[in-house]
């Protein structure tokens, strides 16, 4: 494989973060910004700004350090280990998105009547998080695929 198709899966990869990026922020985002108040609508924009980072802050600093403690304590109990970490993203994902909703300057802004808007609002942010996370995953692993020789061939 040379470097232009290299080049060119790369690009597809970005490509394909910033079509998935436009399209979910586009729709959901406009469906939030829709159908909330007028008053609610900054306080949202930043609660969706604040939920993007949030993804790293669960998985860098909540699900490896989780993921490492119980590989040690469960290194003889395979399918015990596997089992838990079925709950990994319930438990790291949602209380990281809890975590921006309890946040003073939204909090505030929160009703009964609007909370679903800020819970979509993180949920979209985190979920644009997840969409770079996971591009930037794959380029790490056709990298380091390409210098182990197992580079899969693009036509």
């Amino acid at each position: 494989m040379d470097s232009c198709e290299v080049v060119y899966v790369m690009q597809g990869i970005f490509v394909m973060g910033i079509i998935t990026t436009l399209l979910s922020t586009g729709i959901i985002g406009g469906i939030i910004c829709k159908k909330s108040k007028g008053e609610d609508r900054e306080t949202l924009l930043m609660t969706f700004l604040l939920g993007i980072p949030v993804f790293f802050f669960a998985y860098y600093l909540l699900r490896l350090p989780l993921d490492f403690f119980l590989k040690n304590i469960l290194s003889n109990y395979a399918g015990t280990y596997i089992f838990f970490q079925s709950f990994y993203a319930p438990l790291t994902e949602e209380l990281s998105k809890l975590l921006v909703i309890v946040l003073p300057f939204i909090y505030r802004k929160t009703q009964k009547s609007n909370l679903h808007f800020f819970a979509f609002a993180t949920g979209l942010g985190f979920g644009v998080g997840e969409i770079w996370f996971l591009a930037t995953s794959f380029l790490k692993t056709l990298k380091s695929q390409r210098y182990h020789g197992i580079f899969f061939q693009v036509s």
